[in-house]
């Protein structure tokens, strides 16, 4: 009994009062021995053993090390257990894993061999959630943004602030890391990177000086996604004029930089003034060469053989060809007006010339106009400055014509009968018609010739303006020869009711190769369409002609294609004249027409000819029952022919040189059994 100083049956160590216990320091305890220590009582005899557990902490984070207790009056070996969730290392030591154990309170229980127990209330607690957050986790070199984290209590950040939430200004890529503590005194971190991206180099390119009246291009650094000019511009190129200029470029990461300012200066234009001795000048015939400082109207030979200007006639021969020279040879060789070469007078700045059309021959360099290689027209010449500001000066330049002096004959060569006209008149009138040698007698106003009292030979005919504008001159070759006829048996036909009809047998037909050879003479202008010679009949499909167009050409038709073919480039047809007429078929496309020997005349989209064998007719053609439209010839025919093949050019000129100097030809020789019909007129 505790509070009694007679304890029986104890034994006391240095006590002399108790009986059967002993305890240490104690009086009066009998049969029970006690040591001396606090934390607990070891029973012995006669009572029960107290053990006891504790950890350094009744509380642990869950990253905290795993705690091993102490265990106090510890009888001998025991096992310690506790509520779910709670994981031992070991069940002897009490060592618990902190790791695998789950957050939350325990009751550890130790029990060890004598059944004697013990507990302990043990809790794990969470470690807390850090998050960070920013307001841009992205930004440009320079901007700043707003960390702030959560989850704890109180925050430490990486770089020591402890700023909860912190404004921050990275200039590189960084990561912030923020150590939460909560109200238990758990840690954890939390962390966000900030990506800095570098600002855009924006810079200016570009000339900065430019010239009166122009501009200059400024250029931004390619490859941003947009700009901002000062000017509010908003290309990556703009044109300015004078002043200071900057631009603001952003990349595709938003970030932005503005240029350093550049300023543009204006230069002023070159001075230069450029003027022509006039503005209007006459052209020059190609080729022309000046002869004593004026220009020769009928040749291009040199000064040494043209020297000569006596008012006689004289000829000269250059590269095999023979020029002749009227008798008046001062007024027509050295011509009234001088061969100029236009120069301009040039001050200030120099320069070159231009012309955009291309058909002005003009020096680039000194400016000088060639007048017999430049086209007629009106031309502006551009005289550009060579400076750093190079300026242009116009001028205009008028290159007006020479008078229109071209004139022609039906033929250059003309038979020694009747008269001839001019078939191509000057468009320039007024001039004066000469010849070179004498001979020809020719009306020096109106150029027409008396053919039939000229003497055979060959002439240059010229004829010369009058010089009231840009002075000109031209020539004719003419040869006047003996008057050709086929025979003296020719048929005459009055134009009113004559004419041949042979029936049929031309051996032309369908679309096959043919030849119409005739000798022919008009003699009165054409009326209508007088026919020479035709096969087939009148307003039906298969006609084939050979007549006089009214513009005096020898033409040929055919109904079937409704094919009507003028030579509009050959032979004007003279009247009172013997020709030579041939017109061909190849027999698919092409048809062809001679006069005298040569070809006058071909035309190739010529298809679907059709012709049938009847009704040759000389003179006229049938008229099938429709009155009126005989178109009777007025005139001379002989040697009507007709060929079923295409006679060759060969073949046809040997007819021509035959019968044109009244030998008689046989046909039948040109092309053999080809030779259908022949009328020889009486011969």
């Amino acid at each position: 009994m505790p509070d009694n100083n007679i304890e029986w049956g104890q034994g006391g160590v240095n006590n002399s009062n108790d009986w059967g216990k002993a305890k240490a320091n104690s009086t009066n305890n009998f049969g029970a021995v006690y040591d001396s220590s606090p934390s607990g009582d070891t029973n012995i005899a006669g009572g029960q053993p107290v053990v006891s557990i504790t950890y350094s902490a009744s509380a642990f984070c869950a990253d905290a090390s795993d705690p091993t207790p102490t265990i106090q009056n510890n009888a001998g070996a025991g096992t310690f257990s506790s509520t779910t969730g709670l994981v031992f290392i070991s069940t002897s030591t009490g060592e618990v894993d902190i790791d695998a154990s789950t957050v939350g309170s325990y009751l550890i229980t130790y029990t060890d061999t004598d059944a004697a127990t013990a507990t302990f209330n043990l809790t794990i607690n969470a470690l807390p959630t850090v998050i960070v957050s920013v307001s841009a986790g992205t930004i440009c070199n320079g901007e700043s943004t707003i960390l702030t984290a959560s989850g704890a209590s109180t925050y430490v950040w990486n770089d020591g602030n402890t700023d909860n939430p912190r404004t921050v200004s990275p200039t590189t890529t960084t990561t912030f890391t923020a150590t939460g503590t909560d109200s238990n005194g758990c840690t954890n971190t939390g962390a966000t990177t900030i990506t800095v991206n570098a600002l855009p180099t924006v810079e200016i390119s570009g000339t900065l000086t430019y010239c009166y009246g122009s501009t200059t291009t400024l250029t931004a650094t390619a490859g941003l996604s947009s700009y901002l000019w000062s000017t509010g511009a908003t290309t990556q190129a703009i044109n300015v004029t004078a002043g200071s200029y900057t631009v603001t470029g952003t990349d595709s990461n938003g970030c932005s930089a503005t240029s350093s300012s550049s300023t543009v200066t204006e230069l002023p234009l070159d001075s230069a003034t450029v003027s022509y001795s006039a503005s209007a000048y006459c052209q020059m015939p190609t080729g022309a060469t000046a002869v004593d400082g004026y220009y020769p109207l009928y040749t291009t030979e040199s000064a040494a053989q043209a020297e000569s200007s006596d008012g006689t006639a004289h000829s000269h021969t250059l590269s095999g060809t023979t020029y002749y020279m009227p008798n008046d040879g001062v007024t027509i060789y050295h011509g009234t007006y001088s061969l100029t070469t236009p120069a301009p007078t040039i001050t200030g700045e120099t320069g070159t010339f231009s012309e955009s059309t291309g058909n002005l021959t003009i020096d680039s360099s000194t400016g000088v106009i060639t007048l017999n290689s430049s086209t007629v027209a009106t031309y502006t010449v551009v005289y550009t400055t060579n400076g750093s500001c190079p300026n242009t000066v116009n001028n205009t330049v008028t290159i007006n014509a020479l008078d229109g002096a071209t004139f022609a004959y039906s033929s250059n060569s003309l038979p020694q009968t009747g008269t001839a006209s001019l078939t191509t008149t000057p468009t320039t009138s007024g001039g004066v018609y000469s010849a070179y040698p004498s001979g020809l007698s020719i009306n020096s106003s109106t150029g027409e010739i008396d053919l039939a009292n000229s003497t055979i030979q060959s002439y240059k005919i010229f004829y010369e303006t009058s010089g009231a504008g840009c002075p000109n001159s031209s020539t004719f070759d003419l040869s006047v020869t003996a008057a050709g006829i086929a025979n003296n048996y020719s048929m005459n036909f009055d134009g009113s009711n004559d004419y041949i009809s042979a029936g049929s047998g031309s051996g032309i037909t369908g679309s096959n190769p043919f030849s119409m050879s005739v000798w022919f003479k008009l003699a009165s202008a054409p009326s209508g369409y007088p026919m020479i010679l035709s096969t087939g009949r009148a307003n039906s499909t298969n006609e084939n002609i050979l007549y006089v167009s009214p513009s005096y050409k020898l033409a040929w038709g055919n109904s079937s294609v409704n094919a009507d073919f003028t030579n509009a480039s050959g032979t004007t047809l003279n009247l009172n004249t013997w020709y030579h007429g041939v017109v061909t078929f190849n027999g698919s496309d092409t048809i062809k027409i001679y006069i005298n020997g040569s070809l006058d005349g071909s035309k190739t989209d010529v298809s679907g000819v059709n012709i049938e064998d009847i009704d040759i007719v000389i003179g006229a053609r049938t008229n099938n029952g429709n009155t009126g439209k005989e178109l009777y010839f007025n005139g001379s025919i002989d040697e009507a022919a007709i060929w079923n093949t295409e006679l060759t050019s060969t073949q046809i000129q040997s007819i021509y040189d035959a019968t044109s100097t009244n030998l008689t030809k046989d046909l039948t020789t040109v092309s053999g059994s080809n030779l259908k019909y022949w009328n020889r007129m009486g011969d």
